[in-house]
């Protein structure tokens, strides 16, 4: 399944090797999260930035599902802004996918609760006392 990416330059135009090199890499989100219906690339050249280093913007918008996972970046050249942004995107989406699967385990929390149940009904210790936590 390919992912539909549209690109967006606000304050600059895309050139073809751009918009190349996002499509592409863009693309290769599609391994991390398969059922993305949609990917927005926002890609913008401030120039009121205060520094050099934070002159181009890229935002990338993923769309999947009901779920919307937003990642931005500021680098000094697009190419690494767009690299960056993808970085981050990838552990957003890891830790997403961490989220939505966690509690599904190998089925340990039924074993534990029933090891506390027994402890619970164990006869009672000489003096009386029961620990419990």
């Amino acid at each position: 399944m390919t992912v539909a990416v549209s690109i967006h330059g606000r304050d600059m135009s895309v050139s073809p090797r751009l918009r190349e090199y996002v499509e592409k890499k863009v693309g290769k989100l599609d391994h991390y999260l398969p059922n993305i219906s949609e990917a927005r690339v926002d890609l913008a050249e401030v120039r009121s930035a205060r520094s050099a280093a934070d002159r181009h913007v890229a935002q990338l918008t993923v769309q999947s599902r009901g779920t919307v996972l937003r990642a931005e970046e500021r680098q000094d050249d697009i190419f690494a802004a767009v690299d960056a942004v993808l970085e981050k995107m990838q552990r957003q989406i890891e830790r997403f996918k961490g989220k939505r699967h966690r509690g599904r385990g190998d089925g340990a929390g039924a074993e534990t609760v029933a090891r506390l149940a027994e402890e619970e009904t164990a006869p009672a210790a000489p003096d009386g006392v029961v620990r419990r936590k």
